[in-house]
């Protein structure tokens, strides 16, 4: 019986995940659009394989780039990672103007991708739910 209480309920941490996604896809715009743009030059880029969920492993990227904020040379390490990226490549990227060795990549593309996602996820899952009540 409990546990077909507690089943009922499964969908609507879905629901709060996916909420919770959106506020961070939310806060990371708005931090984009305190940053300021440079051009950068991708110096290194480094492949790793991280263990996934489903026991296999997932790709992630560190991309080193230099750029220069008001004639200082500056060289970081961005998480971002696009395909086209190779050694050399000159990259549109934004800075954080408190501190500039913060980048990210020029671009809001994930973040709306993890928008989108989670209204799906949020969906699924109200409607997973709302379904339960009456079964």
């Amino acid at each position: 019986m409990i546990n077909r209480t507690v089943s009922k309920f499964i969908p609507l941490a879905f629901v709060i995940f996916g909420i919770i996604v959106i506020i961070f896809s939310i806060k990371g715009l708005n931090i984009q659009d305190d940053f300021l743009p440079a051009k950068g030059v991708i110096q290194d880029i480094k492949e790793f394989s991280v263990p996934s969920s489903d026991g296999g492993s997932d790709t992630t990227f560190e991309v080193t780039v230099d750029y220069t904020v008001d004639g200082k040379a500056y060289t970081s390490v961005m998480g971002d990672y696009e395909e086209g990226y190779e050694v050399g490549k000159e990259i549109d990227i934004l800075y954080d103007p408190q501190d500039p060795t913060v980048i990210v990549s020029k671009g809001k593309g994930p973040f709306y991708y993890f928008i989108g996602i989670s209204i799906v996820v949020i969906i699924v899952g109200l409607f997973t739910f709302i379904r339960g009540l009456f079964r």
